[in-house]
């Protein structure tokens, strides 16, 4: 998940494959551990802190080169969004359960981290 785009930062060009892989990968690597475990939590990447993103992980800088509307959280937002809706259906069609971390951490809130 979070490691997929995590690994590309230096080279945000390579957001669409990424995400692409995720989307094709993710829900077949979620049903071969079902056929072995059923008892599966889903859990998405939190957002990295604000505040420490130039010591850390420089996920907002990498964001921030993307185009469109809006700052590196929006950013960081929109392409949750669209990476999380489908693992939220998937969950929904096996029952599963997810821990929603980017909604739990308040990535402006560097105590929190």
């Amino acid at each position: 998940g979070g490691n997929d785009v995590r690994e590309i930062l230096g080279n945000m060009a390579a957001i669409g494959a990424a995400a692409a892989a995720f989307s094709l990968n993710y829900p077949l690597i979620v049903e071969q551990i079902l056929e072995s475990c059923p008892k599966v939590v889903l859990m998405f990447q939190y957002r990295p802190a604000r505040h420490s993103d130039t010591r850390h992980y420089g996920v907002y800088e990498a964001m921030s080169q993307l185009p469109g509307a809006g700052g590196p959280m929006a950013k960081m937002n929109r392409l949750m969004e669209g990476l999380y809706t489908p693992v939220l259906q998937l969950a929904e069609a096996f029952g599963l359960p997810v821990i929603d971390l980017p909604r739990s951490f308040d990535a402006h809130n560097g105590e929190l981290y």
